[in-house]
């Protein structure tokens, strides 16, 4: 019941996420009409991501946190991420919904009590911005933009049973981060474009960070897409902690409107 639940609040929040990017890319190119041409871009990524630092969470008997390494232990699909883009003259407005089921192995943190330790991050990051092209022309530039970026997360953690019995630890937090940062776009040639992203950000985290390399080819009804993104989270509240990056490769493809 409880998984039910889970479940159907997060798609709730996923779809309203995405009615907010339409809406705001809807808006923004509606009231530029007198421009030049507006282009959308909609894309959907696959995401296979490892966790590399600390998780925290909690039972009737406190808080626990565990160091995780190994941001490929286990190649598995991951996550998906879905992205808006709009652009126009040198003005552009962005967002997307990322979701992601991260799982990962450690030593126990308290020795021979316990063999191991077993850590699942889920949930979700979204985000929204607003940017404008500070440097460069049509085919390449850097875009500077600040927005907002929410996250809803779950960590489970299950000590495996050595001199002790098996314990399951969960922890969840919901919250919002102000974002600065600035993104590059170029052109190899007539089918292949790069972008690299960065961002920091802060507020309900003590600070974050993202970071995204990617290439584009280039095809008639958009493109396809593949690359690196990292995600780092520094958040402690109420026995839930993250002080931990999810970094891998992902693919995709982007229609182009």
């Amino acid at each position: 019941m409880r998984y039910r639940l889970l479940t159907r609040l997060t798609r709730s929040r996923f779809l309203s996420w995405l009615a907010g990017i339409a809406l705001c890319v809807s808006v923004t190119g509606a009231a530029a009409q007198s421009g030049g041409a507006s282009e959308l871009r909609l894309t959907l990524y696959f995401w296979i991501a490892g966790i590399d630092g600390t998780v925290g969470a909690s039972d009737s008997g406190g808080q626990v946190d565990s160091d995780f390494s190994g941001l490929l232990d286990n190649l598995e699909f991951s996550g998906y991420m879905l992205h808006a883009d709009w652009r126009k003259d040198r003005w552009t407005v962005f967002g997307d919904w990322s979701h992601f089921n991260v799982t990962s192995s450690a030593p126990s943190p308290f020795g021979a009590l316990y063999a191991g330790a077993d850590a699942r991050i889920k949930g979700g990051v979204g985000q929204i911005a607003a940017g404008y092209q500070v440097l460069g022309g049509i085919d390449s530039g850097v875009d500077a933009f600040t927005g907002l970026r929410y996250y809803n997360i779950e960590a489970e953690m299950t000590l495996q049973p050595g001199l002790a019995g098996a314990r399951s630890l969960s922890g969840s937090s919901q919250w919002v981060d102000g974002i600065v940062g600035a993104r590059w776009r170029g052109r190899l040639n007539r089918q292949w474009t790069f972008s690299v992203y960065g961002d920091v950000g802060g507020g309900g985290s003590k600070f974050s960070s993202q970071a995204a390399a990617t290439a584009n080819y280039e095809i008639t009804w958009g493109s396809l897409a593949g690359g690196w993104r990292y995600l780092y989270v520094d958040y402690d509240s109420s026995g839930f902690k993250l002080d931990a990056a999810l970094s891998g490769p992902f693919v995709g493809a982007t229609v182009r409107f």
